[in-house]
C-alpha cells in the first residue's frame, strides 16, 4: 500500500507539472505570436512540449518563493 500511495503521489505530481508546463508555454507562445515573433513563439512552443525537470515536479504544490531546501 505504501508504494502504491507513492508511486500514485509522485504520479499526480509530474502530471500536475506536465499540465502547468503545458499553459505556460501556451500563454508564452501565444504572446510571442501576438507581437509578431513567429520564431519565439516556436521556440516556446518547442520548450513546453517538453517533459517537465525534476526541479518543476519538485515545484509542484509549494508556495511560490519557497526553494524546497535548495
Amino acid at each position: 500500500m505504501v508504494n502504491f500511495v507513492a508511486d500514485t503521489q509522485q504520479r499526480i505530481r509530474f502530471m500536475a507539472a506536465r499540465t502547468k508546463k503545458s499553459m505556460d508555454g501556451t500563454v508564452k507562445a501565444t504572446t510571442e505570436y501576438i507581437e509578431g515573433d513567429l520564431a519565439m513563439a516556436a521556440q516556446a512552443q518547442r520548450d513546453a512540449a517538453k517533459a517537465p525537470t525534476p526541479a518543476e515536479i519538485r515545484a509542484v504544490g509549494q508556495k511560490p518563493g519557497h526553494r524546497g531546501g535548495e
